[in-house]
């Protein structure tokens, strides 16, 4: 009794694990709307009373195909009930959650029982048969695994299929439970039968993968295509507010932050529809790294992105990615080669608008070709028979597909020559002007910039320098660095070929930038005191729209100096806000939960102290002698460090290391992945022990030894981080 009671327990333990991943992916995909914590609270419920259930039933009654079902309508009733009168959801909801949640169980419930029983006859060893039929069986394994997930992972229409991991792992399941009960029925004589098992493994999952793909394909949200929308100008389209983005410095094996790279260090503007703003800068100032935050490639550190006022998640939406679209610097790099120019500017319209009728494609992208001034015999060629005029015209056109209404543009000109350039520009300039798109567009080219944009901002060093009107900015340069910028453009002058001005020094580290003004280094102007290496730089109007950041106002004018407390003052609220519901956040019951994970380790280490000292010294050598002492220390070293870590993190109320993981990893899933490590040392203490058998795990002690990085687990899922737990 003691091995079902283990087994059984070790199984409904799996399963409360299943359990709590089935809650998060309905949380994920926005179909609960209640806290993690109440997942948690259920799935506790339901395996404790599964826990009396399963042990009375069991005890009173053999276990059969019965008492299974039996326990499984026990099991709907109360979920059902659960939902219904404390969780108050709708009825059709409820049953719906509790359905699937019960196939799930169900149906991981038949791997589990398959698998010890796999597992007994792994372990069986001196039968060269079955050893040969155990190794048939675990390469027949990969061979499904990998065709199928191959299979049903293939086709345009699956990409558009937000549930498509479900897709796959319906797909493989049928295939390997035929394998798994054909390696139990057979054992020696599994090889012998090797055709028909193949045979009805790939035939059952394929059946399964295309029914499911159907069904699947049903819940794409198929879009019409549509013409090109003109948009009204002049309303806001992109709102940045004080945006940073840092690049941690990793050091060493443990890959331990020492710094960061501030690429961007809070910068403010404002597209409008209609409109372009250029970003001007010397190479490395960080214009690439805001259009990709912009674009969602890139997770910001601070500061607000809004879209028509609305924030911009962190993880794209489907409507998002329609809706601002970028034109690439490198038209060779941005183009697949072994696509033809239709595939490829039909892609967007595959993978966002759900689109695959061949025809209505080939119609649509003719159109886009007309936009962009090619002609119809461009449609099959392939990238390489372009020239990087044409190519950039293909990637407009690209990223014209999906109706956009905001286009990055980084540098598209500046692979290309002056009359190409002036070609692009101008066609640029009639889209815009055809259907009020807003343009980002970075460069470093003064002449592209004046020539396109409506407004322009000067970055030095990961912030703004200045900012105005392009008129303002070409003809009244205020900032010491704008004017060093439109003194060293070039001209053609064949009388005077010397370039008139050359901005001296190098620019600093954005690793360790020189305090007070960044460019004080550098700044040659009239208005450089000593206090521009001590001060900040704060806002400076200088007419209306056009503003710089320095430390002193231009010699000779009349400006006003903002107080930026406007801006600051959201920022502080923000941050209160965050502050208060950090402070109402409770992770004592994690905690707790890891102390007693803690407690379990303590006294289920005891048995096996003296088998794994045994053990590892027969193995001999000072590896042996190392892992005598060490290895049953493992287990209460890492479940400290876990405890630890969560006290620092509840006293400081902010993120605290955990330093066997990369320093990079959110605190939450340093705690799992920590946990999940321990647990592997755990087995392999247990595996190790004296009885050389699989007897030990199933001893109270092998139960509570193995319990304690669970529960740590299950912390680790209910802990909730704080504002700077995730680290960037």
């Amino acid at each position: 009794m003691a091995v079902n009671l283990t087994i059984l327990v070790i199984t409904q333990l799996l399963l409360f694990l299943v359990g709590l991943l089935y809650i998060r992916w309905h949380i994920n995909l926005k179909r609960w709307d209640k806290p993690f914590f109440s997942a948690l609270i259920i799935n506790t419920t339901w395996f404790v009373t599964n826990m009396v259930k399963e042990l009375t039933i069991y005890t009173i009654i053999d276990q059969n195909l019965f008492t299974d079902l039996l326990i499984i309508g026990i099991n709907t009733f109360l979920g059902y009930c659960i939902l219904i009168f404390i969780y108050k959801n709708e009825w059709l909801r409820s049953l719906v959650i509790v359905g699937l949640a019960q196939i799930s169980l169900f149906i991981t419930l038949i791997f589990i029982n398959f698998l010890f029983d796999i597992l007994g006859i792994f372990l069986i060893e001196g039968n060269d048969r079955l050893s040969i039929s155990k190794f048939a069986f675990f390469l027949f394994t990969l061979i499904i695994l990998g065709v199928i997930i191959f299979l049903s992972s293939w086709g345009d229409k699956i990409q558009l299929v937000q549930l498509r991991r479900v897709v796959v792992v319906v797909s493989v399941i049928p295939g390997l439970l035929y394998l798994m009960v054909s390696l139990i029925s057979y054992r020696e004589s599994f090889l012998n039968n090797f055709p028909q098992i193949l045979l009805i493994s790939f035939t059952s999952s394929i059946i399964t993968m295309v029914g499911a793909k159907q069904i699947a394909y049903t819940t794409i949200p198929l879009q019409e295509l549509r013409e090109h929308v003109t948009l009204e100008k002049g309303k806001s389209l992109l709102k940045v507010t004080n945006l940073k983005v840092y690049y941690p410095l990793l050091k060493g094996m443990l890959k331990r932050k020492v710094g960061d790279v501030k690429a961007v260090d809070g910068v403010t503007f404002e597209i409008k529809t209609g409109e372009t703003l250029g970003l001007v800068g010397e190479s490395g100032c960080g214009k690439t790294t805001v259009a990709n935050t912009i674009l969602g490639l890139l997770q910001k550190e601070d500061g607000d992105i809004l879209y028509h006022d609305e924030s911009v998640p962190n993880e794209f939406t489907s409507y998002l990615r329609q809706k601002i679209q970028i034109v690439f610097q490198d038209p060779d790099s941005s183009l697949n080669p072994r696509l033809k120019v239709t595939n490829i500017i039909a892609e967007p319209l595959k993978n966002l608008l759900g689109i695959t009728n061949k025809m209505e494609i080939r119609r649509y992208v003719l159109r886009l070709l007309k936009e962009v001034s090619l002609k119809r015999e461009h449609m099959d060629r392939y990238p390489h028979e372009f020239s990087g005029g044409q190519k950039q015209r293909i990637i407009i056109a690209r990223a014209l597909a999906c109706n956009p209404e905001l286009i990055v543009l980084d540098e598209p000109t500046s692979a290309l020559d002056v009359s190409v350039q002036a070609q692009i520009l101008n066609l640029l300039i009639d889209l815009q002007e055809q259907y009020g798109y807003g343009f980002l567009f970075i460069t470093h080219n003064l002449s592209v910039v004046n020539h396109i944009a409506d407004r322009v901002a000067v970055m030095y060093l990961g912030k703004f320098v200045e900012i105005g009107e392009t008129n303002q900015i070409f003809l009244n340069p205020t900032h010491p660095y704008t004017q060093a910028l439109l003194k060293s453009h070039s001209e053609i002058d064949p009388f005077n070929q010397h370039v008139k001005y050359v901005l001296e020094g190098e620019v600093p580290s954005p690793i360790a930038p020189p305090p007070g003004c960044a460019f004080n280094p550098r700044c040659v102007s009239d208005a450089r005191t000593p206090e521009c290496e001590l001060d900040v730089p704060h806002k400076i109007k200088i007419a209306e729209g056009h503003y710089i950041w320095c430390v002193n106002p231009p010699v000779g004018s009349t400006t006003q100096i903002l107080s930026e407390q406007h801006l600051s003052q959201p920022t502080e609220l923000k941050i209160e806000k965050i502050s208060e519901v950090s402070e109402d956040k409770n992770n004592y019951i994690p905690s707790i939960i890891s102390i007693t994970g803690l407690i379990f380790i303590m006294i289920g280490i005891i048995p096996f102290i003296l088998p794994v000292f045994l053990m590892s010294l027969l193995i001999g050598g000072f590896i042996g002698l190392i892992m005598a002492f060490l290895l049953p220390i493992i287990p209460l070293l890492f479940q400290g460090i876990v405890i630890y870590a969560i006290y620092k993190s509840i006293k400081n109320k902010s993120y605290s290391r955990i330093w066997v993981m990369r320093e990079n990893v959110p605190f939450r899933r340093a705690v799992i992945n920590t946990s999940i490590i321990n647990l592997i040392f755990v087995l392999l203490i247990i595996g190790m022990s004296d009885l050389f058998t699989w007897h030990s795990l199933f001893t109270w002690y092998g139960v509570l030894l193995i319990l304690g990085p669970i529960i740590t687990i299950v912390a680790g899922f209910i802990f909730q981080e704080y504002p700077s737990d995730i680290p960037t």
